[in-house]
């Protein structure tokens, strides 16, 4: 388990803003995903998470300071 600090300090940043520097297999960060969900109806909302959580199989998981 890898604490938001720890991630932060691999991350090269102290600004308590791990939300932006998180990135999915697609590409978005948290923050993307969170910003495209905005005034999303609440009968909408799961599908819509669905859809930009979307994975692709084909992308690599790397930090974006590791790449």
């Amino acid at each position: 388990t890898v604490t938001p600090v720890v991630f932060e300090l691999h991350a090269g940043s102290l600004n308590k803003r791990a939300i932006d520097y998180i990135y999915l297999e697609n590409g978005r960060s948290i923050r993307d995903v969170l910003r495209s969900c905005v005034g999303t109806p609440l009968e909408l909302f799961e599908e819509r998470m669905q859809t930009e959580l979307r994975l692709s199989a084909n992308q690599a998981v790397t930090c974006q300071r590791c790449k």
